[in-house]
Order: C-alpha cells, then structure tokens, then sequence
C-alpha cells in the first residue's frame, strides 16, 4: 500500500485528466512554498490505476539535499508511510528559484479500500529541518 501514497505530493483525483489539486498548507513560511500541485486524475482514484504528480514552488534558500515524508490517513487513523528521496528526480543540492517536481508515477494497489483519505507530505531536508508541508484529501473507488 506504500506506494500509492508516495505520490500524492505529494501527494495525492477526477476521471483521466490532469489538474490542479487543491490542498492545505499545515503551516506558513516554510523553505519551500508549494504554489501548486498537479495530479492525474485528479480527486479520484480507481485500483490498479496509475497516480501522476507534479509539485511547483518557491525555494528561498538553497537545499543540499532533502527527503519527503508521506504519511496516509484513513478516518483519522495513519494506515501508511515512506519516505522518498528527492535527489532521485531533482538534482541536489537544490538553487533557490521556482521548482517543479515531477514525481515518479505510482500505482494503486488492488487491495486498497475504497473510501476517503488524507495525505500529509512532509519536505525535510539533510539538517531535519521541515521546508514544506501539504496535506491533500482523495477517495478511492471501486471501478
């Protein structure tokens, strides 16, 4: 089930169309300020599909490297987490600028209740310091 999650950057779904999905930021003036987030689909998820991601944004200072904390919840209740290294997709250390992240699309596993959830992803980067943070509800439907 972890990785499902790892991108809802992430989070984080309507029909087969990309588009902008809305989120809550879980504090103010962080590091990294996400401007917006870009999922397929959008608000709905279906088993076994395919979740694509991409994170803009605003980085103030430079990162030498950083890891994103994706965590799941389910009526309240944490039902997964990971941890995915940025480098992997961004090269670090991190220039302050606009960036944009695209992460690695993830599939839905096929055991997945259906129901509604909420991610939260956490950017920390080498120092343990939080430079973002998001938080995104979806729902996961049978076909």
């Amino acid at each position: 089930m972890h990785t499902l999650f790892i991108v809802t950057l992430l989070l984080a779904v309507a029909a087969c169309f990309a588009g902008s999905v809305p989120f809550e930021l879980c504090s103010s003036n962080f590091n990294f300020e996400v401007k917006n987030i870009d999922r397929t689909p959008v608000n709905e998820f279906h088993r076994g599909q395919i979740v694509n991601a991409t994170i803009t944004g605003q980085l103030k200072n430079t990162v030498k490297s950083a890891k994103l904390q994706n965590s799941v919840y389910k009526l309240g209740v944490k039902v997964s987490s990971d941890t995915f290294d940025i480098c992997k997709v961004v090269s670090c250390p991190i220039a302050p600028g606009k960036i944009s992240v695209k992460l690695p699309g993830q599939k839905v596993p096929d055991l997945t209740p259906p129901g509604e959830y909420t991610t939260e992803h956490i950017l920390v980067d080498d120092a343990g310091v939080i430079n973002s943070c998001v938080k995104l509800k979806f729902t996961v439907k049978l076909l």
